[in-house]
């Protein structure tokens, strides 16, 4: 297992939206710890472009999918990449942002990879010192903070909205692989 971080960023209108842009900057934070990277893993029209503009937020490498069926919003068929890539990748975490669809995603990534999913994160600590991580998660509309575990060989959680400022480190453009990822018709049927 490497220290990088894989972060799933969403986009609209050219532009990363700004709770990936938050968890871009938790996600930099977590690699801090790990020693590693961070890597973005983008899809729809456009993701190209996007995926070029997030190096001023620490982006090492922007895994753009390549595959126009999944232009369009396809929860189980985008998890199903992103648990390819990871597989492939063996990053520490795979990170995604604390909204509807990031959740959604992530959730599939975890099913189909048979790993636990936290949401909700605040705060990672030990996150680099062994398999499990300590951190934090909101609930309950964040009237509760609460102190849990996760143990796993791959960590996958999703970020609170608004618990961590955006910040840009500058940096060059990102590395933009080939990802080709590889998904069923069946991944797409709803």
């Amino acid at each position: 297992m490497s220290g990088t971080i894989l972060v799933f960023v969403e986009h609209a209108g050219g532009e990363a939206d700004r709770i990936s842009l938050e968890t871009l900057t938790f996600a930099r934070r977590l690699a801090a710890s790990t020693g590693g990277r961070v890597e973005a893993v983008l899809f729809g029209a456009g993701s190209a472009a996007v995926a070029g503009t997030l190096g001023t937020h620490g982006v090492a490498a922007a895994h753009v999918a390549d595959d126009a069926r999944l232009d369009g919003y396809a929860p189980a068929a985008w998890g199903s990449a992103i648990a390819g890539l990871a597989a492939s990748l063996t990053p520490a975490a795979v990170v995604a942002p604390g909204t509807e669809r990031g959740n959604e995603v992530l959730a599939h990534v975890a099913a189909r990879s048979g790993l636990p999913m936290a949401a909700n994160v605040v705060e990672v600590t030990d996150a680099g010192s062994g398999p499990a991580w300590r951190l934090t998660r909101q609930r309950l509309a964040g009237s509760l903070l609460e102190d849990a575990a996760l143990d796993a060989p791959i960590h996958l959680l999703s970020m609170a909205p608004h618990a961590v400022p955006i910040e840009e480190v500058g940096g060059a453009a990102p590395m933009i692989p080939s990802f080709a990822p590889a998904v069923s018709d069946a991944d797409f049927v709803v």
